[in-house]
């Protein structure tokens, strides 16, 4: 059997993505039984695999002697079969979350690396080298979106880490001085499943003031090589530090590998409010090994976990037990909740009579996070519609609006009882704020910071 380890930062962003779809491909061979002579040897090379590569040796001799131990169980399986039982016994025993088989039958396309000479595995990959640049680029490097939020609060959902960091960094740099004059930050790793820890430094740079200060530390098994991972210098950044704003992390269960270390170093050391929900619990790196099992049988594919990351201040990492949020709340509501938190934290700033602002704000958050189930628009603000003086409240496409005689159409957003927001461009929005008598719509008021303005049902 072709051994051949995957280490570059391209193969493995393949190994982790495309590929992963292709995961049992329905190969015409792959249902056919194979000889135990066969699956002896597919075991004995994966057990060889962990033996020389997995992060912990005493649970990759467990693997071993498991393998060996049972290998008749897996006598007169079919290959697709062999590998799903392969990959449920091992995570069995080592409950790893970037453990996998990726089996690929007889059949598949297999055709990334050659196994016959050196050239064609070059020319394979400069290819495959063009085409995931290609894919970077039209995934913008895992900056997924940008925007600033009520109260001039910035938010970045930095989707992956998974792309080169030579590439990236302009798009980085760009995302960071699109938000620089926001006065607080929201980065968003709910969809994040990890990446390349160069990447992951070079973000969490921004928000350390002190240069080279060991952040976290990776140690290679296989190669007996430790790779220490510092705070960069301003002169590597092509954008200004973040040192004086206010941060908060979002996470959730999908959040995972390198996802899961940018709110966990930075929460270790003070720099950020991680919120939202226990991440995925998947700490340990690895390196995709490409097994070619014979051309009855067909490739194979074992990311085995070997690569221990510790943090510099703790000195654990968050395997199997995932990135504990400062403020637990189901991922759904994570980003209005940190929303709330910078606007209270930058309430806190200002003026007293500045605040109000603020508080306005985040009653109007909370207001939707409370009523976040209902999609459709209520029945009862059927009462609300009619003719105020020279206004007029509507329903029109599925929402409540507001039109001064014959002028434009404006949403109102319900942020409290009987208040709504009017969806305009004014630094505070207008609030209409609905008077009732006995249940009965009288009229409203409109609110224009200290201004009200009544207006009478007809």
């Amino acid at each position: 059997m072709i051994k051949k380890y995957f280490t570059a930062w391209l193969l493995i962003t393949l190994f982790t993505g495309s590929l992963r779809a292709q995961e049992f491909s329905t190969a015409a061979n792959s249902n056919t039984v194979l000889s135990k002579k066969q699956i002896t040897a597919i075991i004995t090379t994966v057990g060889e695999v962990f033996k020389e590569n997995y992060v912990s040796e005493d649970k990759a001799n467990e693997v071993v002697d498991y393998l060996l131990e049972n290998k008749k169980k897996y006598f007169k399986m079919t290959g697709e079969a062999l590998m799903k039982q392969l990959e449920n016994d091992i995570q069995g025993i080592i409950n790893d979350g970037h453990f996998r088989l990726t089996y690929f039958g007889v059949s598949s396309n297999f055709n990334w690396i050659s196994d016959s000479d050196d050239k064609d595995g070059n020319e394979d990959l400069e290819r495959m080298k063009k085409e995931q640049a290609i894919m970077d680029a039209r995934a913008n490097y895992g900056i997924k979106e940008l925007k600033i939020l009520e109260g001039n609060v910035g938010y970045m959902n930095l989707a992956s880490f998974n792309h080169s960091l030579e590439e990236a960094k302009p798009t980085i740099a760009a995302a960071f001085n699109f938000l620089a004059s926001a006065d607080a930050l929201i980065i968003d790793m709910r969809e994040n499943g990890g990446g390349q820890p160069e990447y992951v430094n070079h973000v969490m740079s921004y928000f350390f003031e002190k240069d080279n200060v060991l952040i976290s530390s990776i140690y290679v098994r296989n190669s007996d090589k430790l790779t220490e991972y510092k705070s960069l210098p301003q002169s590597e950044l092509a954008a200004q530090k973040r040192l004086n704003t206010k941060l908060y992390v979002l996470t959730s269960p999908k959040s995972g590998s390198g996802g899961e270390a940018f709110p966990y170093h930075l929460q270790s050391f003070e720099k950020c409010t991680v919120v939202g929900e226990t991440s995925l619990g998947a700490a340990n790196g690895f390196t995709p090994v490409l097994l070619n099992l014979g051309p009855e049988v067909g490739h194979l594919v074992v990311s085995v976990p070997d690569m221990l990351i510790t943090d510099a201040r703790t000195k654990s990492n968050w395997e199997k037990v995932g990135v504990k949020p400062d403020v637990e709340i189901d991922e759904a509501q994570a980003l209005d909740e940190a929303h709330k938190l910078a606007l209270s934290h930058l309430s806190t700033l200002v003026s007293e009579t500045d605040r109000t602002y603020y508080d306005n704000l985040i009653k109007k958050i909370a207001y939707k996070q409370q009523t976040a189930t209902t999609s459709e628009i209520n029945p009862e603000y059927e009462k609300y519609v009619g003719t105020y003086d020279i206004r007029r409240i509507l329903i029109e496409d599925g929402q409540l609006k507001f039109q001064r005689g014959d002028g434009p159409k404006f949403e109102l957003s319900p942020i409290g009882e009987e208040l709504f927001e009017l969806d305009i461009e004014l630094t505070p929005k207008p609030n209409i704020q609905f008077v009732l008598e006995n249940g009965v719509v009288k009229g409203l008021n409109l609110i224009r910071g200290e201004n009200v303005t009544f207006s009478k049902k007809e």
